[in-house]
């Protein structure tokens, strides 16, 4: 086994995360607020070819700390500038 490689805990990847979160294993192609048919604003992940996913905002905001925990820092931004909006249309 060489030194830093820990096989029980393999590092963490974009797919691994997005996996962990319900989405699929690549990043999507846009992410915007979206107030759903209940009118709850949520995150929708738009992808090229499958159906949009959506989330609550709490889920979203942990999502987008992994996300920057593993480097991936344009995503988590783009995910909590949706999570801003959300809140804000939330008030209006």
């Amino acid at each position: 086994m060489s030194v830093g490689h820990d096989p029980v805990h393999p590092p963490l990847t974009l797919a691994t995360v997005l996996v962990h979160h319900g989405l699929p294993d690549s990043a999507p192609e846009m992410v915007e607020a979206h107030r759903n048919h209940r009118g709850l604003w949520r995150i929708k992940f738009n992808y090229d070819e499958t159906e949009p996913l959506s989330m609550d905002t709490t889920q979203a905001s942990l999502l987008a700390g992994h996300l920057r925990h593993i480097g991936e820092a344009a995503l988590a931004d783009e995910i909590e500038g949706a999570i801003r909006q959300a809140e804000r249309y939330r008030t209006m």
